[in-house]
């Protein structure tokens, strides 16, 4: 009945404030007559009730305009829950000491805190500290505040997520628990790290996708039902793809309630309100389902089922009282039927059901699971992942990598995972021998092509260089020390001893930080050597088992055995790439420090040639360049090896 009303009262309030704003809704709620639209007050009073939890100022207002609409039971009902949120808050939360306090206990016992993952907030509306750290075993886990509930409204009510973390029998649905450690009064949990994409896309799916997302998603809540635990806060971020399948990552405000219970809460994500969180601040296990409701009609149309008048707002992580209204203020009010009542396919009639207003007319997970039985699986790829940053953010990762085995790539692609820009060193670039056959830059485009399959970018995610053989150790520092970016290396994925030397303020992060388990001893895998052995003894089937994605795009399984046979190049004191057009040499110039011979083939036909080049498409078997408007291919014809003066020329054909 709200619909029209609420429609040309949102319009009003976006012209006033393209953001939207509680001060601009109260201006236009006061300019009406009380006699003369009740509803609108009525409105106004939801809008502040789904802010209750932003500011105190919006308990009253909403207070006062459900007086004014005569909807006594919702006034009478935030009266009540005024009294209820206005008992202190944590005293050790609200000092802001958490950091400092967790900081000096991991200097004293030798913990290293990579990075912060989350900052704790300390307010109605809460949330922990979260660290990234590599344990006194060297392996990374994550250590996250336990929020105790000591104080205020909630406190004695909920069991803290440690142990409902601890009363869940052994799972493949969430990370895995490895118990507690107290600081000066505060808990913190130590929980394995979940590697891969999380669910928070910028584009729909299709149909068959979004299917066996919510089908996964929907184990994952049944699971947790099943073990007398209500999730709460199902969003894209809280889950994650690994491995083939999707992994919750914490259960942060999560309750223990029976079947048809309804439990106190605090609004999280204005996404995902529910309606009875944003009238009444209550909730069940149904309000999970609610929320995967909304989650299975993003996947599908893009967009939140509520959304009533499309507006592009930045920021609205950080300015909060916009997410509230664009997302919650109209869950208080507009039921999902009176947008979508024409609205038919086959998901259609289970998003409605789902989307009740009333939680007990809503499907449970096993009624779910019944109608999603027949979903496909299918590869999720990082493709949603967001890039990440450099500054003060690059892991290298120096490889001196034959060929390429899924090992190498999926070691990368977790430390991408993690939120580090990956500055990949394909080390001895000049050099073929019985053991490394292969050019190290056609190696490279394989590592980038395998990466490029799973969905990261280059440059934003990862980049790679090419480090020549060093003479010595002092010219192999050089080189690791002058490297592009090097100023923002905050870590080293390698196990060789010798980093340290190089690196000995560096965060090391080996196999066994980033593959090891506690409690389980890691055995250090030599990734190479079972791909170079199933090359040397002609086995394929064992070659296409391990081999990274990308190699064979560039080079097939024959040409890789024939590399076998070619002459092998120790050390190459100068190299030199030469370009051909036209059977015609038309440049023959040096390979420049860190740049592959095809980079450094386009800059010297820009300075040498005067030409126009536009690099399309370097991680290609046969680059794709523009050349002087006409796109064109460049290809690798061979390598030609002077001993006597340790000189390698590389020759391409344009």
């Amino acid at each position: 009945m709200y619909l029209n009303v609420f429609r040309e009262l949102q319009q009003q309030m976006y012209q006033l404030d393209p953001a939207g704003s509680l001060s601009d809704l109260r201006k236009i709620a006061d300019r009406v007559d009380q006699s003369e639209n009740k509803t609108i007050k009525e409105l106004v009073g939801y809008a502040h009730m789904a802010s209750f939890n932003l500011f105190r100022e919006a308990q009253d207002h909403a207070a006062k305009y459900f007086l004014e609409s005569n909807n006594l039971g919702q006034y009478n009902q935030v009266k009540k829950l005024i009294d209820f949120y206005s008992k202190e808050t944590d005293d050790i939360r609200r000092s802001c000491l958490v950091n400092q306090i967790f900081t000096s206990y991991c200097q004293n016992k030798g913990l290293t805190i990579i990075k912060i993952l989350q900052v704790g907030i300390s307010d109605v509306r809460s949330c922990s500290w979260v660290y990234l750290v590599r344990d006194t075993d060297g392996i990374v886990k994550i250590f996250k505040e336990v929020n105790s509930y000591t104080a205020g409204p909630l406190a004695g009510q909920l069991l803290t997520e440690d142990k409902l973390f601890a009363s869940l029998p052994k799972n493949d649905f969430l990370p895995k628990y490895f118990g507690l450690i107290e600081i000066d009064g505060i808990k913190f949990m130590k929980l394995s790290v979940c590697f891969g994409p999380t669910l928070n896309l910028d584009h729909t799916l299709s149909s068959t996708e979004s299917k066996k997302i919510i089908f996964d998603i929907t184990q994952t809540i049944d699971f947790l039902h099943d073990n007398g635990i209500a999730y709460l806060d199902v969003k894209p971020e809280n889950f994650i793809y690994q491995s083939g399948k999707i992994v919750l990552i914490d259960l942060g405000i999560s309750q223990m309630v029976t079947k048809s219970e309804s439990t106190d809460i605090y609004l999280a994500d204005p996404r995902f309100a529910t309606p009875e969180g944003a009238t009444s601040l209550k909730a069940s296990k149904a309000s999970d389902i609610y929320q995967i409701g909304v989650f299975y009609h993003w996947l599908l149309s893009g967009k939140h089922p509520l959304e009533i008048v499309p507006f592009q707002i930045n920021n609205l992580d950080t300015n909060r009282q916009s997410a509230i209204l664009r997302f919650t203020w109209p869950t208080a009010v507009i039921e999902y039927s009176d947008l979508y009542n024409s609205y038919n396919n086959s998901y259609s009639g289970l998003i409605k059901n789902m989307l009740e207003t009333k939680p007990e007319n809503r499907p449970t997970t096993k009624d779910l699971l019944s109608e999603l039985t027949d979903s496909k699986s299918f590869a999720i790829s990082n493709r949603w992942q967001k890039s990440n940053p450099l500054v003060k953010n690059i892991v290298l990762f120096p490889a001196r990598m034959g060929i390429p085995h899924t090992g190498h790539i999926e070691y990368i692609s977790r430390l991408i995972n993690l939120g580090f820009h990956v500055l990949i060193s394909i080390q001895r670039s000049y050099t073929l021998t019985d053991r490394d056959p292969i050019p190290k830059f056609l190696v490279l485009k394989m590592v980038a092509l395998s990466l490029i399959n799973l969905g990261f970018e280059p440059e934003k995610d990862f980049s790679l260089v090419l480090t020549p053989y060093p003479f010595n150790q002092t010219e192999m520092e050089y080189h690791f020390l002058n490297l592009p970016l090097a100023d923002d290396i905050v870590g080293v994925a390698s196990g060789n001893p010798g980093i340290r030397q190089i690196f000995p303020a560096m965060q090391i992060l080996d196999q066994n930080s980033i593959f090891g388990t506690e409690g389980q001893e890691w055995q250090v895998r030599s990734w190479g050597e079972i791909v170079r052995n199933s090359v040397k003894n002609n086995d394929y089937p064992l070659f296409g088992q391990y081999v990274a994605s990308g190699v064979e795009n560039i080079l097939s399984f024959n040409e890789i055995k024939q590399g076998y046979a070619q002459p092998q190049i120790e050390y190459a004191k100068t190299v030199e790439v030469v370009g051909i057009q036209n059977q015609k040499e038309i440049v023959r110039a040096r390979v420049f420090r860190y740049q592959t011979p095809e980079q450094s083939l386009f800059r010297h036909l820009r300075t040498y040639c005067n030409y126009q080049v536009k690099v399309e498409d370097l991680y290609q078997r046969d680059s794709i360049i523009e050349l002087n408007g006409k796109t064109t291919k460049v290809v690798y014809l061979k390598t030609d090896y002077d001993s006597s003066l340790q000189h390698e020329s590389i020759f391409f054909e344009i």
